[in-house]
């Protein structure tokens, strides 16, 4: 039998769903207090922890002609020995797991982080780097004190000056490793200590 194209495309997303595909079936996602384990289709287990895990996240809202069908979900996570892993929106509910793996990552490491800073590092997230005194991307440095708004907005991170229109920065979500573990940092900073400015 040959499929006309369309019908062939919808045929094979449908075989690769679990509930027809055994090998797609045997793939488990699993959280636990202190990370998670994924289930291969080959019964592989892999095992990250939310207090060394590194995660990026690309969140993709997809159109046709100006109508939203719906949106893509892909978390890569990344461990200490170098082994990464996809998470994609093959697994129900990415809305739900997503912030999940986000929300774990901060819990275990933000408290560490926040210590580190009041010890004067600076720490980096991909092309963004942040300590007490304030905040630096491609574009250059700011003071805490001279950043109006910092906003995600279509994919990227946006930081905004007092009275200007356009963005002083914008940096790609996607490249931003522990997206939301940064965001919390910042929040941290912004409401508290400024003693050490950015080095000239």
């Amino acid at each position: 039998m040959i499929l006309p194209p369309l019908a062939a495309y919808f045929f094979w997303i449908a075989s690769t769903a679990p509930n027809l595909s055994r090998k797609q079936a045997a793939r488990r996602l699993h959280l636990f207090e202190h990370g998670l384990a994924e289930v291969g289709r080959n019964g592989k287990i892999s095992v990250f922890r939310w207090d060394s895990m590194t995660v990026f996240q690309e969140i993709t809202e997809r159109y046709a002609n100006g109508i939203y069908v719906g949106t893509t979900y892909v978390y890569t996570l990344h461990r200490e020995d170098g082994t990464t892993l996809k998470v994609t929106d093959f697994y129900d509910q990415p809305e739900r797991w997503g912030p999940a793996f986000q929300h774990e990552i901060i819990q275990a490491q933000l408290p560490g982080l926040v210590t580190a800073l009041e010890q004067g590092r600076t720490l980096t997230y991909g092309s963004v780097s942040v300590n007490q005194g304030g905040v630096a991307t491609p574009k250059g440095s700011l003071t805490w004190a001279e950043i109006e708004k910092i906003e995600i907005s279509q994919g990227m991170l946006v930081l905004r000056k007092p009275g200007k229109k356009l963005p002083w920065s914008q940096v790609q979500v996607k490249k931003i490793p522990n997206l939301f573990l940064l965001l919390a940092l910042i929040d941290q900073l912004r409401s508290g200590g400024r003693r050490h400015p950015w080095p000239a």
